[in-house]
């Protein structure tokens, strides 16, 4: 996003190596034909000093986030960067350009909440943030809702509240029980996994050292039968004893 930021950045006339000076101040200078989308329709410029209120970076390839300095161009009525590879979140000081008529952001991988101060701009009459990562709930209130148009906002699996279709309780509701039904299942799997590991483990452990441990495995059935007779011998008693008393 760098020619985002080298446009919001103060020129200041003279000599200067730096590139971006010497393309600031070749633009200041020169008269071009520049074409403009916003509001759904093509305009043509014949100046670049139309720039200071209309930006039109669409269909560039831009990566990265949005520069916070983009929100210091109090005179930009319409901006346009979609179809894009942006990231990141929408600047929040943006409620402060006041002067936006037209704002798209469509197309984008820009994620987080729609800033509230977004409902403060008074002029905007074309808002596109569709097929973004939006989440929460869509913000209310003056020049917002007059934008009714679902489709505005189409395609951003966490965003809900009016004018999409989408409750925001259940929204919200819906995608933590999914977030917590997944981390339920992987402890259910990490407990059943641990439990086969170590079963395994002490089993052969115990049985690993009789095999390869002749005089332990004798000890331990000698030890074995001492149990079995010490409890075999009184039981059969008991039963002598019981039968003698039944036949007398």
């Amino acid at each position: 996003m760098d020619m985002l930021t080298a446009m919001t950045m103060p020129y200041h006339y003279g000599k200067s190596n730096s590139p971006l000076s010497n393309f600031q101040h070749s633009t200041l200078l020169c008269n071009l034909s520049i074409s403009v989308s916003m509001k759904g329709s093509e305009l043509q410029y014949s100046t670049l000093l139309v720039l200071v209120t209309s930006i039109d970076l669409s269909r560039n390839q831009l990566t990265g986030e949005i520069p916070q300095s983009i929100t210091s161009l109090l005179g930009l009525r319409n901006l346009n960067l979609s179809y894009n590879q942006l990231d990141g979140t929408i600047p929040k000081e943006i409620g402060k350009m006041q002067s936006l008529e037209s704002l798209d952001f469509c197309m984008n991988e820009i994620s987080g909440i729609i800033p509230y101060n977004l409902a403060n701009l008074n002029f905007l009459t074309t808002l596109n943030l569709s097929y973004n990562n939006f989440s929460g709930k869509i913000p209310t209130g003056d020049q917002l809702q007059t934008l009714l148009d679902p489709s505005i906002y189409m395609d951003n699996p966490y965003l809900c509240g009016s004018p999409l279709y989408k409750s925001c309780s259940t929204s919200e509701n819906s995608h933590d029980f999914n977030v917590q039904g997944n981390d339920n299942n992987l402890d259910e799997i990490l407990l059943v996994l641990f439990t086969v590991l170590g079963f395994g483990f002490g089993f052969w452990m115990f049985f690993g050292v009789l095999i390869f441990k002749r005089n332990w495995r004798y000890q331990l059935f000698q030890m074995v039968d001492d149990i079995l007779d010490r409890i075999y011998v009184p039981v059969m008693v008991f039963i002598a004893r019981s039968c003698n008393d039944t036949t007398e």
